[in-house]
């Protein structure tokens, strides 16, 4: 008799979801999140929520829960061996630079086979300052209308505001 090799898998009829990958868009301070998360157990999930730590240098220890900065309940997750898009949309974000997480089933809402790979990062999201508009006075009219000694100035101004888009 030889060496004997032995699989964990999960236990018939869990779930085993986990982040396979988080790509990112920012539009002025918000911040989309696409996270993809798949199933590698044996039953299909019930509602469970994908929550965003925006700002982490380490993955977030979540038992039962956390505070995250911004999540998305789903109400019903992959079949086995599946994959699953999920929007999250961070709508707090300041200028800087953020080492950002992303983990499902926070709050354990679903009983899984492995609870211990339901994180994915760090994810660098680069947020640029927005400014105000940017305002210029193309042009300007004006007309005198005075008597004894006092003027009043009639004017009008064209003031033009560029269109910006910011991506990333």
């Amino acid at each position: 008799y030889g060496p004997v090799s032995v699989n964990l898998l999960p236990t018939l009829g869990e779930a085993d979801l986990f982040v396979d990958n988080v790509s990112t868009s920012v539009e002025g301070y918000s911040v989309r999140y696409t996270v993809t998360i798949g199933n590698a157990g044996t039953a299909t999930p019930g509602a469970f929520d994908v929550d965003i730590f925006a700002d982490s240098q380490e993955e977030p220890q979540v038992i039962n829960g956390a505070n995250s900065d911004a999540y998305t309940t789903v109400s019903s997750g992959p079949a086995t061996g599946q994959t699953q898009d999920v929007e999250v949309i961070w709508n707090d974000a300041s200028a800087g630079s953020f080492s950002s997480w992303a983990v499902v089933d926070a709050y354990q809402q679903v009983t899984e086979g492995n609870e211990t790979n339901n994180g994915f990062g760090p994810v660098v999201v680069d947020v640029e300052e927005v400014g105000g508009p940017e305002l210029s006075i193309t042009s300007f009219e004006g007309t005198a209308i005075g008597g004894n000694g006092a003027f009043t100035v009639l004017s009008l101004i064209h003031i033009s505001e560029p269109t910006r888009l910011l991506s990333m």
